[in-house]
């Protein structure tokens, strides 16, 4: 056992007796200029150090300690409501996409069996004049197509059934909204 000792402020000397390491750990410290919180290790700090730690006062460092804690927990939430908008903002777009994917999906189907039905009817309408038939094709897709629009796509003389690609290309002009001048 070693002993320590420092003087107060009002000059009263304080001593406590404590094992050797620490007394050379102390004075180690002093030789190689350790500082704490900006001060020169002394006895009277490693004194005040242990009465704190001993009696459970907390020091500023402990408290800037939790602040910065708590700092770096508002970031990490910030952080995480961050990522959660940017995931948010991507799932609208893939959303999005799979929509736009599904209509175009649809109106290749849509013109698949407009084009079938244009080469089912094609021969009913341009030799045997049965016009009802394009009734049957309009009904198919009444709210993008018109008789009008679907007689425009008929010969008025018989000719040969169109091949299904030059069915598909038909189709998709007449569900495009386009007029076909034929």
């Amino acid at each position: 056992m070693a002993r320590l000792e420092y003087k107060t402020m009002t000059s009263e000397k304080i001593a406590f007796d404590a094992s050797k390491d620490l007394v050379d750990a102390v004075r180690d410290a002093r030789k190689a200029s350790r500082r704490y919180k900006g001060k020169l290790i002394s006895n009277r700090i490693i004194y005040e150090i242990g009465a704190r730690a001993f009696l459970g006062i907390g020091d500023e460092s402990r408290e800037i300690i939790k602040q910065k804690i708590e700092d770096i927990e508002t970031r990490e939430n910030i952080l995480k409501s961050e990522k959660r908008l940017w995931l948010d903002q991507l799932e609208a777009f893939e959303a999005e996409e799979k929509l736009l994917e599904a209509e175009a999906l649809q109106n290749q189907q849509d013109i698949e069996t407009l084009s079938l039905k244009i080469i089912e009817y094609w021969e009913k309408i341009t030799v045997f004049k049965k016009k009802e038939c394009i009734g049957f094709i309009v009904n198919s897709f009444p709210e993008r197509l018109t008789r009008e629009k679907v007689a425009a796509v008929f010969p008025k003389v018989p000719a040969p059934v169109p091949s299904h690609k030059v069915a598909l290309d038909i189709a998709e002009r007449l569900l495009a909204g386009g007029m076909l001048n034929e």
